[in-house]
C-alpha cells in the first residue's frame, strides 16, 4: 500500500527500446597511442630482506636497519615512483649486504663456497671455480643469467681481495657484496629488447 501511495507509477511500456549503436572502431597507426611509462622498480624493504634470506640461506632479517619505504600515494607499496635510493640509504644497503654475506659465509658447508676447502690465507684459487660460483649466485641474485663481463668483474673483486691477503671466503664475500649492491639486484629489470615503436620482447626471465 505504501508503494502505491508514495512511489510514482512506472510509465507504460511503449514498444521495444532501440539500443544505442556502438561507435565505429577507428584504426590507429602503430606508435600513435600513448602507453605511458613504467618507472624502474626498486625492491621494497620486505622484498629485499626475503631475497637475501633465500639467496644466502640466513635466518636473520638483513633489512631490519634499512630506512622505511615511503608511504605509497595510491595504496601500492611497490610503486616505483616513490621507491627511490638516497645517498644515506646506499650506505644502509652496503651495511646490510656486508652483514648478510658475513653471516652466510660463516655457515659451515655453505654451497656458496663449496670449493674453498683447505684454502690458505692469500693463496690463489682456481679462477674457474670462482667464476662458476659467481655465475650460479648471480643467476639467482640478478633473476637472469649474468653476462661474461659481469661475472669477470665480480671475479676480479674476489681475486684482487685475495691478492691483498684476504682468504678465499673473504674474497668471495666481497664479490657477493658487490653483486648485492648492483642495480640488477636492487631493482626489478625485465630484460626487454626492442623499441617503443615496434614493441618489446620479453626475455625468459
Amino acid at each position: 500500500e505504501w508503494i502505491a501511495q508514495g512511489m510514482p507509477e512506472s510509465p507504460p511500456a511503449v514498444g521495444t527500446p532501440t539500443p544505442t549503436p556502438l561507435p565505429t572502431p577507428v584504426a590507429c597507426a602503430p606508435g600513435t597511442i600513448p602507453v605511458g611509462r613504467t618507472s624502474l622498480q626498486r625492491l621494497t624493504k620486505t622484498e629485499y630482506a626475503n631475497s637475501l634470506k633465500q639467496l644466502l640461506n640466513i635466518a636473520s632479517d638483513p633489512g631490519a636497519n634499512l630506512p622505511s619505504d615511503p608511504s605509497p600515494p595510491n595504496g601500492f607499496d611497490n610503486n616505483g615512483d616513490v621507491l627511490t635510493v638516497s645517498p644515506d640509504s646506499v650506505l644502509s644497503y652496503m651495511e646490510a649486504a656486508k652483514l648478510a654475506v658475513t653471516q652466510a659465509i660463516a655457515i659451515s658447508g655453505t654451497p656458496l663456497l663449496n670449493c674453498s676447502l683447505n684454502a690458505q690465507v692469500g693463496a690463489p684459487q682456481d679462477l674457474a671455480c670462482i667464476r662458476r660460483l659467481l655465475t650460479s649466485f648471480t643467476l639467482r641474485a640478478f633473476r637472469r643469467p649474468a653476462t661474461t663481463v659481469e661475472v669477470d668483474a665480480l671475479a676480479a673483486v674476489a681475486t684482487n681481495a685475495q691478492s691483498g691477503g684476504a682468504t678465499f671466503s673473504e674474497g668471495m664475500g666481497a664479490a657477493m657484496q658487490a653483486a648485492l649492491l648492483s642495480p640488477d639486484f636492487l631493482y626489478r629489470t625485465y630484460g626487454l629488447s626492442g623499441n617503443p615503436g615496434n614493441g618489446y620482447l620479453l626475455s625468459g626471465y
